[in-house]
Parts: structure tokens; sequence; C-alpha cells
């Protein structure tokens, strides 16, 4: 109304104080504005920071938890490591104990031969073992005509060594002289070399092992 009765150079002025006054409100309100927000993000910062104090405790059990979780992760991982190592180590030792059966059978088995051989041979081996002590007086006694035969052969070869001395000195003397008979002791060992020896003892048909002797009479 004021603003209305004065003249309009005046009207003007407080016009432009007006709207001057109505800026420097809004700018006031503005800052006020500012100012509030500015204390009420105060305010909550303030809560933010007693919240963070508060959380602190707590953050620093998460960190400890967090850091257990991890030990434990750790553990958990070479555990199970750990696991897969003695399955493959039992499986290695299932197949192990596997072949061990396979070859305890086969032991048993060859076990159960051995035992078969041994008694069906043991029989076998009492009777050859009879058989041994049986042939060994004849396998003595073969010796005994084996050592008996080598002396009538060095008698032999002795009266033959006579016999050709004695022929040859006659075929060197027979060109001069007449044939002479061999003297008596050369034609007596002849002889006695030649003749059979006469053994009270008969001659066995001696064999050893089932093998006939070659120096048996027949």
């Amino acid at each position: 109304r004021l603003v209305a009765a004065l003249p309009g150079e005046e009207e003007l002025e407080c016009e432009k104080v007006v709207r001057a006054m109505k800026s420097q409100v809004k700018q006031f309100a503005a800052i006020m504005e500012i100012a509030r927000v500015g204390l009420r993000q105060r305010e909550e910062l303030r809560n933010a920071r007693e919240e963070i104090d508060t959380l602190k405790p707590e953050l620093n059990r998460l960190r400890g938890e967090r850091e257990v979780y991890l030990q434990m992760q750790e553990i958990v991982r070479i555990q199970t490591e750990q696991l897969r190592e003695m399955e493959q180590e039992r499986r290695h030792l299932e197949d192990r104990f596997l072949d061990g059966n396979m070859r305890r059978v086969l032991v048993e088995e060859e076990m159960d031969n051995i035992k078969h051989w041994n008694a069906v041979n043991t029989q076998k081996l009492a009777h050859l073992t009879a058989r041994l002590e049986e042939l060994e007086p004849e396998h003595e006694e073969t010796l005994q005509q084996l050592v008996a035969f080598k002396v009538r052969v060095a008698e032999m070869d002795s009266a033959n060594c006579v016999l050709a001395s004695e022929l040859a000195r006659a075929r060197s003397s027979s060109s001069h002289a007449p044939l002479s008979t061999p003297p008596p002791g050369a034609a007596a060992a002849l002889a006695s070399s030649v003749s059979p020896r006469k053994d009270n003892t008969k001659p066995s048909r001696s064999t050893f092992l089932g093998v006939p002797s070659p120096f048996s009479s027949k």
C-alpha cells in the first residue's frame, strides 16, 4: 500500500529495495537451508562416527574370524589333499592285497603239488635206496673183478712182450740156424696168461641200478 502511494521514482527505488531484500532473504534462506543440511550431515556424520566406534570391536572380531576362516580353509585344503593321497594309497594297498592273495593261492597250489610229488616219490626214493643198498656189495664185487681183469691184461701184455722178443730173436737166428723151440718159461707164461683163472666164486650176473655190468659172465 505504501508503494502504491509513493511517486513513480520512489516506487521504483522501493521495488528495487524490496527485490534486493527478497533476494537477500532467499539467499539467507538458502544459506540457512545449507546450514541446516550441514548441521544434519554433521549430526549424521557424528552418529556415523559413533556407530563406527561402536562397530570397531565387531569389525575387529569379524576380521579375526576372517583370519581364522582363512586358516581353517587352508587346513581343509591340506586335509582334502591328504585325503586324496590316502585314497590313492588305499587303492594301491587294495591292489597289492589282491595281488598278494593271488600269489598266496598260487603258492598254496604249488605247495599242494610239491606235497603230492613228495608223497608219490617218497616210496620210489625208499625203493631206490633199498635197491642201492642191495647193489653196493655187487658193485664192490664188480670193482674187484675189474682189478683182477686189469692184472690179467697186464700179465698178458708182459707175456706178449716176451713172445715178441723171442720171436724176433728166432727170426734173426733162423737165417743162420734152424728154428729153435721157445724157452719153457715163455710158454708157461703164455699158457698161464691165456688159461682162464679158476675162481672158487661163481661169476654173478650183477646189475647196477638196472644196467648189466660189462664184466659179468654170461
